[in-house]
């Protein structure tokens, strides 16, 4: 019966083929970037927009949809009051330097039997592949004894609020998968704790170098590939900011930082390379090269540059916690990683958002006492904005076996298990893990440019979401 079922769900998904990648690269067309609040609408016109593509998609393919409210949706099949749960979201990071894409971030190309653009793997693509799974296993008409219900999330990228409303709001399933991580199965995520570093700046003060603005970045969950600050400098310390900059183009040729004069100011760029901030190590940190060059001016005495050098020295380009006396690791997951994501500042203050994924034997108050301690002495505020405690469900645990075997049916791989530090929804309630959508070998584009996925990985996904719902539903 395996095998046969496998075989039916396998030529629906192949009828819809074509339909279904027009379907992914339409969906990529919408750049569903968390934007201000509207009425009805909390995550700002874009999400909204998504929002209701993926409701309307899943009404089309013959599901029961219901819109949250605007903060989240879900299309449900099958029957009996056992609820299994499909996770995923419809907002994406913002794209980074548009100049860095081979195509535009949010023209869902398709060339060369790849989808190209912003969602196409997280989390648009695999959105649209559990649908299209779920939508053979309803057109075979196979036997089913639970219900099946996929969320679509709004703001998975920036808080978690749809998520959270669902859960006050409606019935929890008794397991889950979110299609947002690597294949096989996802069963270890760190966990994860966002911070600011705020510091307010004493009223400005005449300097021959002064601080007029700082920027960079533009998530915390992204590795920045640009910073900017704007600095005013007075004609006797021009020639020592000059001096200064060549000096650090020799001792830093790795780093990708520009000086620009303008009158009265002098404005310094530097260029880096986003990644994911669960992989800090894939990426070159651009607000870390500026803090590094900054660092060096004679600017005594000012608490700008205070601040500037804190960051520097504390974090700068380290991406271990080794800075920070947070160098911790377990065999289970791995080791610490951190990531200098934004920085806002001008002549009045500044905040640098920390993004620090912790292995699973580390709780999040560990980190937040540790940030504290490293910080007490520095008239520097340590401000939590998230905390995701880590996930950890057993390999023998019945959802992971069970998925693990269906995907050794449908794909012939091996299967394998992961840990990785990335926040998905998995962990937002219980007997629940990550179940795809990128497999072993691949390159990872997720949170980077040229974020794409292959039409035959779009396809295969497909398959082995329909039939990973069937055995989690008959």
């Amino acid at each position: 019966m395996a095998m046969r079922v496998k075989e039916i769900i396998s030529e629906l998904v192949e009828s819809q083929r074509d339909e279904l990648i027009d379907t992914v690269a339409q969906f990529i067309r919408i750049p569903s970037i968390e934007g201000p609040p509207l009425s009805g609408k909390p995550f700002g016109e874009p999400v909204d927009k998504a929002l209701n593509y993926a409701l309307h998609l899943a009404s089309q393919l013959g599901f029961k949809t219901r819109n949250l409210d605007g903060y989240i949706g879900y299309a449900e099949y099958g029957r009996g009051e056992e609820l299994v749960g499909v996770l995923t979201h419809v907002d994406v990071v913002p794209e980074g330097k548009k100049e860095d894409w081979k195509f535009p971030p949010f023209g869902g190309i398709v060339q060369d039997g790849i989808v190209h653009g912003r969602g196409s793997v997280d989390d648009k693509g695999p959105l649209v592949a559990v649908l299209y799974g779920l939508k053979a296993l309803k057109d075979a008409g196979l036997p089913v004894t639970k219900r099946a219900r996929v969320l679509f999330g709004t703001n998975e990228e920036s808080g978690w609020g749809g998520m959270n409303y669902y859960l006050e709001h409606e019935v929890v399933p008794s397991c889950a998968f979110s299609p947002d991580g690597m294949f096989t199965v996802v069963n270890r995520e760190k966990g994860i704790t966002v911070v600011a570093l705020k510091r307010k700046f004493s009223s400005p003060q005449h300097h021959d170098i002064t601080l007029r603005s700082l920027f960079g970045g533009t998530a915390h969950n992204v590795v920045p590939d640009y910073a900017e600050a704007v600095l005013s400098v007075e004609e006797n310390q021009r020639a020592t900011v000059l001096n200064l900059y060549e000096a650090f183009k020799t001792e830093h040729p790795e780093f990708d930082v520009a000086l620009e004069e303008k009158k009265g100011e002098v404005v310094v760029r530097a260029h880096g390379e986003a990644a994911h901030a669960m992989a800090p190590e894939q990426g070159k940190n651009a607000i870390a090269q500026l803090l590094r060059f900054l660092s060096g001016l004679p600017c005594e005495g000012q608490s700008a540059m205070e601040f500037i050098r804190l960051l520097d020295s504390e974090v700068g380009l380290d991406y271990t916690g080794r800075s920070l006396d947070m160098e911790w690791h377990d065999e289970v997951s791995g080791s610490l990683t951190l990531n200098l994501g934004t920085i806002r500042g001008d002549e009045t203050g500044a905040e640098a958002m920390l993004d620090i994924r912790s292995p699973v034997s580390y709780e999040c108050d560990q980190v937040v006492e540790a940030l504290q301690a490293n910080f007490r002495d520095s008239s520097t505020e340590v401000v939590v904005k998230t905390r995701k405690e880590p996930l950890y469900v057993p390999a023998d645990h019945p959802l992971v076996t069970t998925l693990t075997q269906v995907y050794e049916e449908v794909t012939g791989r091996k299967p394998v298990l992961h840990a990785i530090g990335g926040g998905t929804y998995a962990r937002a309630m219980k007997n629940c893990v990550c179940f795809g959508s990128v497999y072993p070998d691949d390159e990872v584009t997720v949170h980077r440019a040229n974020e794409r996925v292959t039409i035959e990985d779009l396809i295969l996904n497909a398959k082995v979401y329909g039939q990973a719902l069937f055995a989690l539903l008959k």
